[in-house]
């Protein structure tokens, strides 16, 4: 593990690039290099690394959308639409980049269709990237130190965060009913 963890500044400076690029990749397997964090560099400095990397990721990938969506003239995907019409369109935001199995490319574009400040976006951006940047370092130390027990227990966690996208689904129908 020693040999694993032994890292000099310019591992981390390259870490967080590549983290940011996954980010912003539709379909690019940032959770992979996000759990690599977590074995090389440890819960606490894997977890820093992922929360910079994918939250600068994720806003970078808002402001592409924002420029290329208002050049498109497509229909929306389901997700981007219901998130817009939820009556807290913050929380569908947070919610949307806590669930890992919600494309974070989706959640870009309905975050930059919602009628919320910049710096709104940014702080939901953020508060929702922290959990999964978290579970994915805590999930590599565990996994380099051989503890199976606590990485099972994070892939419970991750089944529970899917149940969050019924707040999406329950706060979107409320907004439905409201209107109606």
């Amino acid at each position: 593990m020693a040999q694993v963890r032994r890292h000099r500044a310019i591992d981390i400076l390259l870490v967080v690039p590549l983290l940011i690029c996954f980010s912003i990749i539709p379909g690019a397997p940032v959770a992979t290099i996000s759990v690599v964090a977590g074995i090389c560099f440890g819960k606490g400095l894997g977890a820093v690394l992922n929360i910079i990397g994918i939250t600068l990721g994720n806003l970078i990938a808002q402001r592409f959308f924002g420029r290329v969506t208002a050049r498109r003239d497509q229909q929306p995907s389901k997700l981007v639409t219901a998130i817009g019409k939820m009556r807290h369109p913050l929380l569908g935001i947070v919610i949307g980049y806590t669930i890992p199995f919600i494309p974070t490319s989706l959640v870009s574009l309905a975050a930059i269709e919602t009628a919320v400040t910049p710096r709104q976006l940014a702080a939901a951006t953020l508060l929702g990237s922290m959990p999964t940047a978290i579970i994915y370092a805590w999930g590599g130390d565990e996994l380099i130190k051989a503890h199976f027990k606590n990485a099972l227990m994070l892939v419970g966690l991750l089944v529970l965060l899917l149940g969050l996208l019924w707040l999406i689904y329950h706060d979107r129908q409320r907004a439905v009913d409201l209107d109606h």
